[in-house]
């Protein structure tokens, strides 16, 4: 059995406030049990003026996460925020681990290594992972998540990776206890009877550009050629050059590996100057590429299904809600609707956190019927349902 608490404040000018609003909506003193982990996403702001020090000498379990520019829980939703949630058990059991800071050259072993340190006191499989990543200029995301999958024999990993408000790289942190840091990752194992329900939503169809073109030629994440023409000639036939103006930052591609797993939603940061697509993460020769398009009602009713999805489950717990920032941004002015819906939806039924991050990390279902591929993803909005 798992028992699940929430909490959120926006008191960031004043730390005896936000603690004090904090503990009294996680009541340990009714609910607290043997083991437990405490997610944390917050404002980074909330890290600096110390008052996620105070809630790791407060709350008796590990603390991680990461900061966000937008969270929401049972008690609300807004941008300035800190937001907790709090799993604990008798009989499932929790151990966290952080990476030391991540390289190109050290990343296998390093994240290898942190793996083994999480589950060295325990025996068996963890049942999931939750992750929290950072994101380097010069190391891939999804290599991230291989090298993890890797490591831990393809135990399910779920979680995201950190967003703030400012350009810089530093101040996009992730969180476990006392470390704070922009280029370690933070893994928390589940050990125990859990049986974890991931949940990915993209872009309807109708978003989805009918114009699909085999990647024939690639570079590590550079898209060099499509159905044997230069890249941009792909581009010009997906509509996507308005007046002499490439548009490809905010456009989702949906990648399809061809290889009978679920495609999934991918960003091109560039198009270089030699006219390569500069993809989020490596390619492989052989796949699918189409365009695709963030529409405002699109990405409402897709939270709808999500929330209508996990609330229709049996046994359920708890939601873990990780939607990419660009699905914040593509609300425009009314960037707070989507958090607004997922609040309105499950109307108080359940504890549940909700944090837009920068990049996601969810299993999709694979090539063999019941298998599950971990997987890194852009522009999605991905659930975990205990």
């Amino acid at each position: 059995m798992i028992t699940v608490r929430s909490a959120q404040t926006s008191a960031i000018k004043d730390n005896n406030l936000a603690l004090t609003e904090i503990m009294e909506q996680l009541q340990f003193h009714l609910f607290s049990r043997e083991h437990g982990v405490a997610i944390i996403t917050c404002y980074s702001d909330f890290i600096d003026n110390g008052l996620i020090d105070l809630l790791v000498e407060a709350i008796p379990y590990d603390i991680a996460g990461i900061t966000t520019v937008a969270s929401a829980n049972m008690e609300g939703y807004g941008e300035v925020t800190c937001s907790v949630i709090v799993y604990m058990s008798d009989e499932i059991t929790f151990s966290s681990a952080m990476t030391q800071s991540i390289t190109k050259g050290n990343m296998d072993a390093n994240i290898a290594n942190t793996y083994k340190h999480a589950a060295a006191n325990h025996s068996g499989r963890p049942a999931m992972i939750l992750a929290f990543a950072p994101y380097l200029a010069d190391v891939d995301c999804a290599e991230v998540v291989a090298s993890l999958d890797q490591a831990s024999g393809g135990v399910p990993i779920f979680g995201g990776y950190p967003i703030d408000h400012t350009p810089d790289l530093r101040s996009k942190r992730t969180i476990l206890n006392y470390d704070y840091s922009y280029d370690r990752m933070c893994i928390i194992l589940f050990y125990g009877d859990i049986h974890p329900t991931f949940l990915v939503t993209t872009v309807s169809d109708q978003y989805i550009n009918n114009v699909e073109g085999i990647v024939t030629k690639a570079e590590g994440s550079h898209i060099i050629e499509v159905d044997n023409e230069p890249f941009v000639n792909f581009l010009i036939r997906s509509g996507m050059v308005h007046d002499g103006a490439l548009n490809v930052i905010t456009t989702p591609f949906l990648v399809d590996l061809k290889d009978g797993s679920q495609p999934v939603l991918r960003a091109i940061s560039e198009v270089s100057p030699e006219g390569h697509g500069i993809l989020s993460t490596t390619i492989r020769e052989g796949a699918g590429l189409r365009t695709a398009e963030l529409v405002v009602q699109d990405v409402l009713e897709s939270e709808e299904l999500v929330v209508d999805t996990a609330l229709s489950l049996d046994d359920v717990n708890s939601i873990l809600f990780m939607p990419c920032i660009s699905r914040f941004t593509a609300l425009g002015s009314n960037r707070l609707a989507g958090m607004e819906t997922v609040c309105n939806l499950v109307d108080g039924r359940l504890p549940f956190l909700l944090s837009y991050c920068y990049g996601e990390i969810c299993p999709v279902p694979g090539p063999v019927p019941g298998q599950l591929v971990n997987s890194y993803h852009n522009f999605s909005t991905v659930a975990c349902i205990l």
